[in-house]
């Protein structure tokens, strides 16, 4: 269960706060659990959150703030994670935005991780907590409103800084086998751009480009991090012919990814086209028509 509210102190000053009960219980008794064997598991879990931000200079400014506590119990295991973040925005013209926030924040291990055991994946009853520290900066622009009040074009560029302690990745440790791992401590510094154009109502173009370069510290030296492309590329082209009818083009692709934390098997690069119809006659159903691969491109 949760409960929220909200309060206005006074202009351009809101707090909310947030308060949540969870119970959830993970039993498997597959005849692939291998080393584990029956599983049943219940985490019971209390989170407070709050939120606060004060506007002034008549809303060119702003400083949002939230915290986060909370305390999960699992059989055997208890933990007390919390969170922090705080930050800055500045609105220097109509339309547009300058972020930057800092944040500090913990995940705990969820059942997969710390129970899954099949043939082929396995967790880790013996996991670490992630505990991450993240800094941002961001450019936020919309523009060229339709007479509605709706942006015709949004941008955005947002650099980053993430350094991230006992990261969780499920990584080979055979041939076949893929084990949960904490890994020591990961840094990523990159940017996102993505953009967004409606040059008239019935189409609209998303365009969103991802740079990470991210790095695996260890004892001797700094690795490329596992499962974590150096580029991202999405797409889509929408098209609303009218009558409940529509048409859309995707295109996705990455470069290529380590699969180990030594940088000796990896995954080429890939990036495909596919193809969407939608019909959609009334509010009580639609139909979709989709095409894959119309191009599909390895090691490009």
């Amino acid at each position: 269960g949760a409960w929220e509210g909200a309060w206005f102190l006074q202009a351009g000053h809101t707090v909310r706060a947030r308060t949540e009960a969870r119970l959830e219980v993970y039993r498997s008794e597959d005849v692939t659990n291998l080393t584990l064997g029956d599983i049943s598991r219940e985490r019971a879990s209390f989170a407070a959150a709050l939120f606060d931000e004060w506007r002034f200079l008549e809303d060119q400014w702003s400083l949002p703030g939230a915290g986060r506590i909370e305390t999960v119990r699992q059989q055997d295991q208890s933990w007390v994670p919390w969170s922090l973040a705080l930050g800055v925005i500045w609105r220097p013209l109509k339309g547009l935005r300058v972020k930057a926030p800092v944040a500090r924040t913990v995940r705990i291990p969820d059942f997969d991780e710390l129970f899954l055991d099949t043939e082929f994946v396995r967790g880790d009853p013996n996991l670490r907590p992630e505990q991450a520290l993240a800094t941002d900066l961001g450019v936020l622009f919309e523009g060229w409103h339709t007479p509605t009040g709706v942006p015709r074009i949004r941008a955005q560029v947002v650099g980053f800084a993430h350094t991230i302690e006992d990261m969780i990745l499920f990584l080979p440790v055979s041939a076949s086998l893929s084990l949960a791992t904490n890994l020591r401590q990961t840094t990523s510094v990159g940017a996102v751009t993505a953009l967004e154009v409606s040059p008239w109502s019935p189409l609209s173009l998303h365009v969103a480009y991802t740079f990470t370069e991210a790095r695996l510290q260890t004892s001797a030296r700094a690795r490329a991090l596992p499962l974590q492309p150096r580029h991202r590329l999405t797409g889509e082209l929408r098209w609303d012919v009218g009558w409940g009818r529509s048409l859309e083009g995707r295109v996705q692709g990455r470069s290529e990814i380590f699969l180990d934390a030594f940088a000796r098997r990896s995954n080429p690069a890939w990036w495909t086209v596919d193809a969407l119809a939608r019909y959609e006659p009334g509010s009580w159903g639609f139909v979709t028509g989709e095409v894959r691969n119309l191009a599909d491109v390895q090691g490009a």
